[in-house]
């Protein structure tokens, strides 16, 4: 029987290429007995080494000079401490300068140290990978995050006890109203303004059931205004949309938080009102990104007759117009007047009655 001659392979598996010179073959991998006689040369480290992170090795041959130690004479003994204080390694690494039989039991007691690896984050026990962050990170943290506002930066007065309704910020522009400059655009009324020195005219058209959304709200709202319109624009639609005269505060572009990506945000905490007493009543999710636990995200108006949003808005609110935490209630806005409260939704209702009758009975 012929045998098949041997190929040597590379380390990567592969046979060498015809007519290529003889390739050299890779050592055989080492073999637990190897490798636990290989950790038994690493001695403790000394406090050097603890400073480097890593125990040196002693050299080969360490323990016959161990050996050979015991019975040098003292002369070449001196010459050996000589030549190890002369040497910049550390003492007592390499060689062992004098052996007692004292000195080797307490050497057999003592147990060595185990190699280990260094402590390295990927060996670390609980340890999570790090992704690189995305070059979008940064302007999405800051658009995510309302800055830390200083006290004289609050938009409306402190409240007295007396008054204890809930805060209502309405939106303006496809929320109340849809407005235009094109000439054809079917308006209820018209806006001519100055902007900039150039006159304009501004078409608007009134959502259905605006006139009737407006008084409801305001006889158990806090009604304030707050657009991102500009304000000689935004302050004529408003007295010409408000007939009733029941709007309150009005705030516009300048009062809105620009963010590092250049959203505008109405930032609810600087209306100086309890945020759990406070609603916010947008078509934008970029005005209540702050606040979203906080919105009614009513749909843009765009001139549909047929719109029946405010009305729904109306009968939401007038259920939830007394809630201890009005977070808890506002996603279920599209349930309109059908929306039932849970449990002590209303618990601390009547301490807030006692606290609106105290403070009126004192003129506060």
């Amino acid at each position: 029987m012929v045998e098949s001659p041997t190929i040597k392979v590379d380390r990567r598996g592969l046979a060498p290429a015809p007519g290529a010179g003889g390739m050299v073959e890779p050592p055989s991998p080492m073999s637990h007995a190897k490798i636990l006689a290989r950790h038994a040369t690493f001695a403790p480290r000394s406090e050097e080494e603890k400073a480097f992170g890593c125990p040196i090795p002693s050299p080969s041959g360490a323990s016959a000079a161990r050996a050979e130690g015991e019975n040098e004479d003292p002369g070449r003994a001196g010459a050996a401490k000589a030549a190890a204080a002369a040497s910049p390694r550390p003492a007592g690494r390499a060689t062992v300068a004098t052996s007692t039989p004292e000195k080797k039991k307490e050497a057999a007691a003592s147990p060595r140290r185990k190699f280990s690896f260094p402590k390295m984050g990927f060996f670390t026990r609980g340890a999570k990978q790090r992704d690189a962050p995305s070059p979008a990170a940064p302007l999405r943290a800051a658009a995510a995050t309302p800055p830390r506002r200083p006290k004289g930066s609050m938009l409306l007065e402190p409240r007295g006890a007396a008054d204890q309704r809930v805060t209502l910020v309405l939106d303006l522009d496809e929320t109340l109203v849809r407005s235009s400059f094109d000439t054809n655009f079917d308006a209820d009324f018209e806006a001519p303004f100055n902007l900039n020195g150039s006159w304009c005219t501004a078409r608007v058209r009134k959502r259905p059931f605006v006139d009737e959304f407006l008084a409801r709200v305001a006889d158990k709202f806090e009604v304030v205004i707050m657009t991102a319109g500009v304000r000689p624009y935004a302050s004529l639609v408003l007295d010409l949309l408000d007939t009733g005269r029941v709007l309150g505060p009005r705030f516009y572009r300048e009062s809105c938080t620009k963010t590092a990506n250049g959203l505008l945000v109405k930032d609810l905490s600087r209306m100086n009102r309890d945020l759990k007493r406070t609603i916010i009543v947008d078509n934008s999710p970029n005005a209540y990104l702050w606040h979203p636990e906080h919105a009614i995200d009513v749909v843009d108006f765009v001139g549909d007759p047929e719109d029946d949003e405010l009305k729904t808005i109306a009968d939401f609110l007038d259920v939830i117009h007394d809630v201890d935490d009005v977070r808890q209630h506002v996603a279920h806005w599209r349930s309109g007047g059908a929306y039932e409260l849970p449990p002590n939704a209303r618990a601390d209702a009547p301490n807030r009655a006692a606290l609106a009758k105290e403070a009126k009975a004192a003129g506060n």
